[in-house]
């Protein structure tokens, strides 16, 4: 997405909505597309945070410690102080 917006065509401003550590990881790891990007400090929207992991038994006890820490934030009311601050 981010190399798209990197074709200069005269009198077109480009723009990208993602995930900013994503885009962060994006220009770091590609050098064409560093210190030519700038971010916008305005929350365009919110999604669901989500978590993918290969089905395996390797990954199962590390999956169910996850959910369960998870579970205590929500329980908690942890993860709604964090997005309080974050979005205010």
């Amino acid at each position: 997405m981010l190399s798209s917006l990197v074709r200069p065509i005269d009198g077109v401003n480009w723009a990208a909505v993602m995930n900013k550590d994503v885009a962060l990881w994006i220009i770091k790891n590609t050098p064409k597309l560093q210190n030519i990007f700038s971010f916008s400090k305005r929350l365009v929207g919110v999604a669901p945070l989500q978590f993918q992991f290969v089905n395996n038994k390797a990954l199962e006890e590390t999956v169910n410690k996850l959910n369960r820490e998870l579970k205590k934030m929500k329980d908690d009311h942890i993860i709604d102080e964090i997005i309080s601050k974050i979005i205010k």
